[in-house]
């Protein structure tokens, strides 16, 4: 979603499916801040988390009571990335969706600018 294709936006996403098709990754540029996510009290802040040098969250929506979600925020020039977690199969056994969040971000973070 882009909300203005020349300048900031609100977000930004980038998302595909890994070969097994159990959850979705998803890597959101926004012009939103770590300390607006900090701030939101519709997010559950689990923990802080260092991924290459950025101080960042892990954070789950309030109203997702399945934890079929999980997030990643993390500072950037712009504001912050959100590398998410979402949960997409009716398998009963399911992954730490933030451990895999944050084994993403840590895959990902370099490739991020600033």
């Amino acid at each position: 979603m882009t909300t203005n294709a020349d300048g900031p936006a609100s977000w930004r996403i980038c998302g595909w499916y890994p070969a097994d098709h159990r959850y979705k990754v998803d890597v959101l540029s926004t012009s939103h801040t770590i300390a607006e996510t900090r701030a939101n009290e519709k997010l559950n802040i689990l923990r802080e988390v260092t991924v290459g040098g950025r101080r960042g969250l892990v954070t789950q929506d309030k109203s997702d009571r399945q934890g079929n979600s999980c997030y990643v925020a993390l500072p950037a020039q712009q504001g912050m990335f959100e590398i998410a977690i979402g949960w997409e199969s009716s398998a009963a056994t399911k992954p730490d969706l933030c451990a895999l969040a944050v084994e993403y971000a840590h895959k990902l973070e370099r490739h991020l600018p600033g």
